[in-house]
C-alpha cells in the first residue's frame, strides 16, 4: 500500500555520542540506521511505510530513550 503525501526516502538527525537510533512504524523497525559519531541517517528507499505512523527512538548510553513522531505537512 502506498500513502499519498510526504514520504521521504531518507531521514537524518543527531544524537549523543554512544546513542542508538531505531526508526519504527507501528513498533516494527524499518530501514537500517547508520550512525557516525553523533550523526545518524536511515535510507527508506524501497520501503513502504505510513509516514504518519513513523517514529524515531533514540537511546543514550545510560538507557534513556526519546521518541519522536515523524509528521510533516
Amino acid at each position: 500500500q502506498s500513502y499519498p503525501g510526504y514520504a521521504p526516502n531518507k531521514i537524518s538527525g543527531t544524537v549523543e555520542a554512544g546513542a542508538t537510533v531505531v526508526v519504527k512504524e507501528n513498533d516494527v523497525a524499518v530501514g537500517k540506521v547508520k550512525i557516525i559519531g553523533t550523526k545518524w541517517n536511515v535510507d527508506l528507499s524501497g520501503t513502504r511505510y505510513n509516514p504518519k505512523k513513523l517514529t524515531v527512538v533514540a537511546t543514550d548510553a545510560a538507557g534513556n530513550s526519546t521518541v519522536k513522531a515523524f509528521i510533516r505537512r
